[in-house]
């Protein structure tokens, strides 16, 4: 570049220099400069010397340097692995501060627990033979990173060898000479510690700013990357569930495709999986009579109209060799990060092959738990062994008050006794009873249900239960009674 002194004289003129200079200082600190130069006149206006000015740039590049870090650490971890994000991370502060070694660790919400994650390039490969990834140990166990935990904000060791509290390294640690440990705050506790170490010459508060103000910000990309671990982790962890349960698990995309078809699916229908993925399921499986009122079934579940993106329901399916098998399905929506559905898991209990009374009601009640409307399962003796949420809120009763009482601790007096022996000689003969029923409430109001109770068999055909589905109509009927009562104005 050109004499700033030799360009000032040749052009007259105040002239300034783009290109950054380090200037090193007497204690050997290098500041990032910009240079500009004016020629002196005297009283004749002779050039007789030029006076240079310098800029200190040092804030100026360290946040233009952070944000391309920050960028090029964002594009980074879109392809990477955490392990591989958390050693870009430590490489990339570790070349700001000026720091050969560097560690991250993550600490537990108990705030006495800690685990090294990663380590940088360089530790691994010129300082530390160490292994210990993942391992969890008592906070008070981790050195100089327990003060920063403690404490809540960065702390530097310049001498760590000095220190007397310290509690030394494990075999094949990198020696530490000079230590800067920065904690990540987050909801007034510390979720991780980044540590850097071995810098050639003291750690200033600028570094202590730059290693505090990155780990801050690129926290966010870890905890973006633990995210998604989990998630892989999870759909592993469920899809080999799915694959090996004993009942029949399916996946249909929003046009009716297969995208998933279990073991037990397989074994029951004769089909190979390549066989079936991608094939319309009604197309293959569903028999002719009833195969648009699937379909219809089918596009209401995936309407998504269902707040609870639960449903049940029961129908007939053909195998490969024409064999009818009956199935009850309970269908799950799958929905991506925006809201769109994905598509909708059904895990089905062939009915026809085994007795399993109990899983089916233990299946059932884990549906109609969520459901909106009031239910409540009996025994064949009329005492309560189940009530939903729904009954608590309409109620006012609790389940734990209810449990092994009878439903007539919800009666009105509105019903005379013919009433309820109707009731019972109905649903104890087995059929479905069906009608409008005014019951009280625990703080004695009032209210009306539009209620429907069947009975349950088991597999010998005895009732082993009764079902009742009830639904508040109260509001309802107000609104009828006074659009009656304008009418009769009119």
């Amino acid at each position: 570049a050109e004499d700033p002194v030799a360009r000032a004289l040749r052009e007259d003129a105040i002239v300034g220099l783009a290109i950054h200079t380090l200037l090193i200082a007497r204690n050997g600190t290098r500041l990032p400069i910009t240079e500009s130069a004016a020629p002196i006149r005297n009283e004749g206006n002779e050039i007789i010397g030029v006076v240079l000015v310098f800029s200190d740039q040092t804030d100026e590049q360290r946040i233009r340097i952070m944000t391309e870090v920050r960028l090029a650490l964002i594009e980074y971890a879109a392809t990477h692995t955490r392990a591989e994000v958390m050693t870009r991370i430590l490489d990339e502060i570790g070349a700001l501060v000026e720091s050969p070694i560097g560690f991250y660790y993550l600490v537990e919400k108990d705030q006495k627990t800690i685990s090294l994650q990663q380590w940088s390039t360089g530790t691994l490969t010129e300082f530390c033979r160490n292994e210990g990834r993942g391992i969890h140990y008592p906070i008070e166990h981790a050195g100089i990173c327990a003060d920063c935990v403690r404490e809540k904000r960065p702390i530097v060791y310049n001498d760590y060898a000095s220190l007397k509290h310290k509690r030394g390294m494990p075999e094949g640690h990198a020696e530490v000479v000079r230590a800067l440990v920065a904690p990540v705050m987050r909801k007034g506790r510390v979720v991780a510690t980044l540590l850097v170490g071995n810098k050639p010459t003291d750690y200033t508060q600028t570094d202590v700013e730059t290693v505090a103000f990155l780990a801050d910000l690129t926290w966010t990309l870890v905890e973006q990357k633990i995210a998604e671990e989990r998630l892989i982790e999870s759909e592993h962890k469920w899809r080999n569930i799915l694959i090996n349960t004993p009942q029949i698990g399916i996946s249909l995309d929003p046009q009716g495709r297969i995208v998933f078809a279990n073991r037990r699916f397989l074994e029951l229908t004769e089909w190979k999986e390549e066989e079936v993925i991608g094939r319309d399921w009604f197309d293959l499986c569903i028999p002719v009579e009833i195969r648009e009122e699937m379909r219809r079934y089918f596009h209401d579940v995936m309407s998504g109209n269902n707040v609870l993106d639960f449903s049940t329901h029961e129908n007939d399916i053909v195998t490969r060799s024409g064999e009818r098998l009956n199935v009850v399905w309970s269908n799950v929506l799958t929905r991506d990060a925006r809201g769109a559905i994905l598509d909708v898991t059904s895990l089905g209990v062939e009915m026809t092959e085994r007795k399993r009374a109990e899983v089916e009601r233990e299946r059932l009640l884990a549906a109609i738990e969520q459901a909106g409307e009031i239910i409540v399962i009996t025994d064949p003796a009329g005492t309560i062994r189940y009530v939903n949420p729904a009954f608590e809120h309409t109620t006012g009763y609790s389940r734990e008050e209810v449990i092994g009482g009878n439903p007539r601790l919800l009666k009105s007096g509105m019903q005379d006794q013919a009433f309820y022996k109707d009731l019972w000689e109905t649903i104890t003969s087995g059929r479905t009873w069906q009608g409008r029923i005014v019951n009280k409430r625990k703080d004695g109001k009032l209210f009306t249900e539009d209620t429907t109770i069947s009975p349950v068999r088991d597999a010998s055909g005895q009732i082993v239960n009764y079902v009742a589905v009830k639904r508040d109509i109260s509001q309802q009927e107000r609104l009828e009674a006074e659009f009656r009562q304008a009418q009769k104005m009119e």
